[in-house]
Protein backbone atom coordinates (compact mmCIF):
# COMPACT_ATOMS: atom_id res chain seq x y z
CA UNK A 1 0.00 0.00 0.00
CA UNK A 2 1.46 3.46 -0.99
CA UNK A 3 2.15 5.33 1.62
CA UNK A 4 -0.86 8.22 0.89
CA UNK A 5 -3.36 5.84 1.05
CA UNK A 6 -4.77 4.08 4.00
CA UNK A 7 -6.83 0.62 4.20
CA UNK A 8 -10.46 1.17 5.71
CA UNK A 9 -13.11 -2.19 5.82
CA UNK A 10 -10.28 -3.51 2.93
CA UNK A 11 -10.64 -0.38 0.90
CA UNK A 12 -7.65 1.44 -0.21
CA UNK A 13 -8.48 5.80 0.84
CA UNK A 14 -6.23 8.47 0.09
CA UNK A 15 -4.49 10.39 2.78
CA UNK A 16 -4.95 14.12 1.26
CA UNK A 17 -5.58 17.66 1.45
CA UNK A 18 -8.57 19.25 -0.48
CA UNK A 19 -6.10 22.13 -2.01
CA UNK A 20 -3.93 18.28 -3.38
CA UNK A 21 -7.00 16.95 -4.29
CA UNK A 22 -7.74 20.29 -6.44
CA UNK A 23 -4.28 19.72 -8.23
CA UNK A 24 -4.79 16.46 -9.95
CA UNK A 25 -8.13 17.33 -11.54
CA UNK A 26 -5.59 17.86 -14.35
CA UNK A 27 -5.06 13.94 -14.64
CA UNK A 28 -7.98 13.23 -17.03
CA UNK A 29 -7.52 9.11 -16.34
CA UNK A 30 -8.80 9.27 -12.84
CA UNK A 31 -12.21 8.83 -10.94
CA UNK A 32 -12.52 10.53 -7.61
CA UNK A 33 -15.08 8.62 -5.64
CA UNK A 34 -16.53 10.84 -2.30
CA UNK A 35 -16.93 8.09 -0.29
CA UNK A 36 -19.43 7.42 2.88
CA UNK A 37 -20.10 4.50 4.78
CA UNK A 38 -22.88 3.66 2.47
CA UNK A 39 -19.97 2.87 -0.39
CA UNK A 40 -18.54 0.73 2.55
CA UNK A 41 -21.23 -1.78 3.06
CA UNK A 42 -22.30 -1.95 -1.02
CA UNK A 43 -18.79 -2.69 -1.71
CA UNK A 44 -18.53 -5.66 1.56
CA UNK A 45 -21.68 -7.25 -0.10
CA UNK A 46 -21.52 -6.97 -3.64
CA UNK A 47 -18.64 -8.02 -5.39
CA UNK A 48 -19.06 -6.74 -8.89
CA UNK A 49 -19.45 -3.23 -7.16
CA UNK A 50 -16.37 -3.62 -5.54
CA UNK A 51 -14.92 -4.54 -8.61
CA UNK A 52 -16.23 -1.52 -10.43
CA UNK A 53 -15.33 0.69 -7.39
CA UNK A 54 -11.64 -0.24 -7.50
CA UNK A 55 -10.75 -0.89 -11.40
CA UNK A 56 -9.46 1.97 -13.30
CA UNK A 57 -7.73 4.57 -11.78
CA UNK A 58 -9.93 5.32 -9.09
CA UNK A 59 -9.02 8.00 -6.17
CA UNK A 60 -11.36 7.32 -2.98
CA UNK A 61 -11.74 10.19 -0.42
CA UNK A 62 -13.55 10.24 3.18
CA UNK A 63 -16.57 12.00 2.73
CA UNK A 64 -18.77 10.46 5.52
CA UNK A 65 -17.57 11.78 9.40
CA UNK A 66 -16.70 7.69 10.70
CA UNK A 67 -14.33 7.14 7.45
CA UNK A 68 -12.61 10.56 9.07
CA UNK A 69 -12.80 9.36 12.73
CA UNK A 70 -11.68 6.00 11.56
CA UNK A 71 -8.80 7.10 9.42
CA UNK A 72 -7.64 9.87 12.17
CA UNK A 73 -7.58 6.82 14.56
CA UNK A 74 -5.46 4.79 12.26
CA UNK A 75 -2.84 7.16 10.95
CA UNK A 76 -3.44 10.46 13.02
CA UNK A 77 -4.35 11.89 9.83
CA UNK A 78 -8.25 12.37 9.20
CA UNK A 79 -9.53 15.23 7.27
CA UNK A 80 -13.00 15.71 5.79
CA UNK A 81 -13.44 16.14 1.95
CA UNK A 82 -17.17 16.91 1.52
CA UNK A 83 -18.36 16.12 -1.55
CA UNK A 84 -20.64 19.09 -1.63
CA UNK A 85 -18.22 21.70 -0.42
CA UNK A 86 -15.83 20.47 -2.59
CA UNK A 87 -18.13 20.71 -5.70
CA UNK A 88 -19.13 24.15 -4.09
CA UNK A 89 -15.53 25.61 -4.17
CA UNK A 90 -14.75 24.51 -7.82
CA UNK A 91 -17.62 26.34 -9.18
CA UNK A 92 -16.72 29.83 -7.37
CA UNK A 93 -13.13 30.03 -8.05
CA UNK A 94 -12.56 31.53 -11.30
CA UNK A 95 -9.25 31.12 -11.64
CA UNK A 96 -9.26 27.25 -12.20
CA UNK A 97 -10.83 27.82 -15.38
CA UNK A 98 -12.71 24.35 -15.57
CA UNK A 99 -15.15 23.96 -18.36
CA UNK A 100 -18.18 21.44 -16.33
CA UNK A 101 -20.23 18.47 -17.26
CA UNK A 102 -23.07 17.50 -15.20
CA UNK A 103 -25.31 14.48 -14.60
CA UNK A 104 -27.93 13.42 -12.48
CA UNK A 105 -32.12 13.68 -12.42
CA UNK A 106 -34.45 16.00 -13.71
CA UNK A 107 -35.27 18.33 -10.84
CA UNK A 108 -31.62 19.61 -10.33
CA UNK A 109 -31.06 20.88 -14.35
CA UNK A 110 -32.97 24.59 -14.68
CA UNK A 111 -30.24 25.22 -11.70
CA UNK A 112 -26.49 23.57 -12.73
CA UNK A 113 -27.79 23.96 -16.89
CA UNK A 114 -26.70 27.82 -16.05
CA UNK A 115 -23.47 26.83 -15.09
CA UNK A 116 -22.37 24.01 -17.13
CA UNK A 117 -24.02 21.71 -19.36
CA UNK A 118 -26.32 18.99 -17.90
CA UNK A 119 -27.62 15.82 -18.82
CA UNK A 120 -30.17 14.04 -17.87
CA UNK A 121 -30.59 10.72 -16.86
CA UNK A 122 -33.71 8.43 -16.74
CA UNK A 123 -35.50 7.48 -13.50
CA UNK A 124 -34.80 3.88 -13.07
CA UNK A 125 -33.54 1.48 -10.48
CA UNK A 126 -30.65 -0.19 -12.93
CA UNK A 127 -29.49 1.79 -16.04
CA UNK A 128 -29.04 -0.25 -19.58
CA UNK A 129 -27.01 -0.43 -22.41
CA UNK A 130 -28.53 1.73 -24.15
CA UNK A 131 -28.45 4.45 -21.43
CA UNK A 132 -24.67 4.29 -20.60
CA UNK A 133 -23.84 4.84 -24.46
CA UNK A 134 -26.21 7.16 -24.88
CA UNK A 135 -24.89 9.55 -22.20
CA UNK A 136 -21.29 8.08 -23.87
CA UNK A 137 -22.24 9.70 -27.03
CA UNK A 138 -23.66 13.10 -25.85
CA UNK A 139 -20.24 13.85 -23.28
CA UNK A 140 -17.80 12.90 -25.99
CA UNK A 141 -19.32 15.64 -27.96
CA UNK A 142 -19.48 18.28 -24.92
CA UNK A 143 -16.95 20.88 -24.45
CA UNK A 144 -15.73 19.60 -20.75
CA UNK A 145 -12.88 18.71 -18.22
CA UNK A 146 -14.96 17.61 -15.55
CA UNK A 147 -17.93 14.99 -15.29
CA UNK A 148 -19.83 15.92 -12.14
CA UNK A 149 -21.89 12.55 -11.39
CA UNK A 150 -25.00 13.51 -8.81
CA UNK A 151 -26.87 10.32 -9.01
CA UNK A 152 -27.57 7.47 -5.99
CA UNK A 153 -24.23 5.83 -4.61
CA UNK A 154 -24.72 2.72 -6.67
CA UNK A 155 -25.80 4.43 -9.62
CA UNK A 156 -22.99 7.07 -10.22
CA UNK A 157 -19.83 4.52 -9.12
CA UNK A 158 -21.19 2.15 -12.24
CA UNK A 159 -21.95 4.86 -14.35
CA UNK A 160 -18.52 6.56 -14.19
CA UNK A 161 -17.00 2.78 -14.56
CA UNK A 162 -19.18 2.50 -17.80
CA UNK A 163 -18.28 6.32 -18.56
CA UNK A 164 -14.37 5.54 -18.49
CA UNK A 165 -14.52 1.89 -19.87
CA UNK A 166 -16.17 3.57 -23.20
CA UNK A 167 -13.43 5.95 -23.69
CA UNK A 168 -14.52 9.09 -21.85
CA UNK A 169 -11.00 10.78 -21.34
CA UNK A 170 -12.10 13.44 -18.93
CA UNK A 171 -12.31 13.37 -14.64
CA UNK A 172 -15.40 11.76 -13.20
CA UNK A 173 -16.22 12.94 -9.92
CA UNK A 174 -19.05 11.28 -7.91
CA UNK A 175 -20.93 13.82 -5.17
CA UNK A 176 -23.98 12.28 -4.53
CA UNK A 177 -26.64 14.43 -3.08
CA UNK A 178 -24.22 17.67 -3.57
CA UNK A 179 -26.67 18.86 -6.74
CA UNK A 180 -30.05 18.50 -4.60
CA UNK A 181 -27.86 20.81 -2.07
CA UNK A 182 -26.57 23.31 -4.17
CA UNK A 183 -29.27 23.80 -6.40
CA UNK A 184 -31.68 23.86 -3.10
CA UNK A 185 -33.87 21.38 -3.55
CA UNK A 186 -33.38 19.61 -0.54
CA UNK A 187 -32.23 21.20 2.81
CA UNK A 188 -28.48 20.39 3.72
CA UNK A 189 -27.43 19.89 7.50
CA UNK A 190 -25.83 22.88 9.37
CA UNK A 191 -22.37 23.16 9.63
CA UNK A 192 -21.95 21.97 13.31
CA UNK A 193 -24.43 18.92 12.88
CA UNK A 194 -22.18 18.16 9.43
CA UNK A 195 -18.87 18.06 11.73
CA UNK A 196 -20.11 16.50 14.40
CA UNK A 197 -21.33 13.40 12.64
CA UNK A 198 -24.98 13.34 12.44
CA UNK A 199 -25.68 14.70 9.63
CA UNK A 200 -27.02 11.12 8.76
CA UNK A 201 -29.83 12.03 11.58
CA UNK A 202 -30.97 15.09 10.06
CA UNK A 203 -31.18 13.57 6.94
CA UNK A 204 -32.49 10.60 7.73
CA UNK A 205 -35.53 12.90 9.29
CA UNK A 206 -35.85 14.87 6.58
CA UNK A 207 -36.38 11.89 4.38
CA UNK A 208 -37.11 8.51 6.43
CA UNK A 209 -38.78 6.55 3.86
CA UNK A 210 -35.93 6.79 0.80
CA UNK A 211 -32.95 6.52 3.28
CA UNK A 212 -34.29 4.10 6.55
CA UNK A 213 -33.29 1.43 4.15
CA UNK A 214 -30.02 2.69 3.47
CA UNK A 215 -28.60 3.63 7.22
CA UNK A 216 -30.24 0.09 8.56
CA UNK A 217 -27.82 -1.90 6.08
CA UNK A 218 -24.83 0.33 7.43
CA UNK A 219 -25.98 -0.13 11.19
CA UNK A 220 -26.35 -4.22 10.58
CA UNK A 221 -22.63 -3.74 9.12
CA UNK A 222 -21.26 -2.19 12.16
CA UNK A 223 -23.22 -3.93 14.76
CA UNK A 224 -22.38 -7.05 13.13
CA UNK A 225 -17.95 -6.10 12.64
CA UNK A 226 -18.58 -5.11 16.92
CA UNK A 227 -19.77 -8.55 17.32
CA UNK A 228 -17.27 -10.75 15.62
CA UNK A 229 -14.26 -8.33 16.53
CA UNK A 230 -15.39 -6.95 19.73
CA UNK A 231 -12.90 -4.47 21.36
CA UNK A 232 -10.31 -5.73 18.38
CA UNK A 233 -13.27 -3.71 16.06
CA UNK A 234 -10.52 -0.92 15.41
CA UNK A 235 -7.71 -3.76 14.72
CA UNK A 236 -9.81 -4.49 11.82
CA UNK A 237 -10.93 -1.88 9.95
Amino acid sequence: MSKNKVTLFNLPFWKIHTDDLINILNKKEYNIYFCTMNEIVMADQNTEFRKKLLKLKTVLVTDGMPLVWLMKHKTGFGERLYGPEFLKRILLDDKLKINNIFVGNNKNKEYFEKIGSYVVMPMRERFTERDYNSLFEKIKKMKGDIVWLGLGARKQIEVAYELKKRGINKVIITVGAAFDFLSGNTRQAPIIIRNSGFEWLFRLLIEPKRLWPRYSQIIKFLVNKFRVNGLNFFDHI
